[in-house]
């Protein structure tokens, strides 16, 4: 009877983890479909748009998909991320990833050339504003990944509580804003409308 219950469990959507019965973590898949996703895990996708994918590792993922995309998009989203993409065009090969808390909005307008990839640390935020232009193969990078601690007191210095939900921790691009091939993104990058960088630029701080 026991195994029988647990097998019913796991049909729901549940299991037991450390004598505690809870949701199972959600890996899968999801795309290529006009109209709203929601399922029992609390994740929520609407879709205006064709030609791309979802994958969804987590809870209350949320994610609106208003743009013409052309040539695919990845969109990777974890617990209580969101993403909001505008009427945007996106090309060959573009993949996003957001961790868990994680928030990105792209403006109306905007247009991203092949191969960029945007990665979002937990608690970040990526804010693009509308009519931008990012060329080819741009690296954005919000958040940061990588722990430094404080040789004395063993304090994690670069990922304080206090830095969670700031500019510190996350990327604003203005509007109009033009970015140039191979040019790398990172965490306090705040640029001002109408602003223009070549190729090979670093947008690290505010401009």
């Amino acid at each position: 009877v026991y195994r029988g219950i647990l097998a019913d469990l796991w049909k729901m959507g549940y299991s037991i983890e450390q004598k505690v019965i809870m949701p199972k973590k959600p890996v899968f898949s999801v795309g290529n479909f006009i109209g709203q996703y929601c399922d029992v895990w609390g994740n929520d996708i609407f879709s205006e748009s064709l030609d791309f994918r979802v994958d969804i590792t987590g809870f209350g993922a949320r994610a609106s998909i208003s743009s013409e995309i052309k040539g695919g998009m990845t969109l990777n989203l974890a617990t209580d991320s969101s993403a909001k993409i505008g009427r945007t065009v996106i090309t060959t090969k573009t993949s996003i990833g957001l961790l868990y808390g994680s928030r990105l909005e792209i403006g109306d307008g905007t247009v991203f050339d092949e191969k960029n990839i945007i990665r979002m640390g937990p608690f970040t935020h990526f804010w693009c504003g509308k009519n931008c232009f990012f060329g080819k193969e741009i690296w954005t990078l919000a958040g940061d990944g990588h722990s430094i601690f404080d040789i004395n007191s063993s304090e994690r210095i670069n990922y304080k509580s206090e830095m969670l939900n700031t500019d510190k921790l996350g990327v604003f691009i203005g509007n109009n804003v033009k970015i140039g091939n191979h040019s790398t993104i990172i965490a306090g990058c705040r640029t001002e409308d109408n602003s223009i960088f070549y190729e090979d630029s670093l947008l690290n701080k505010r401009f």
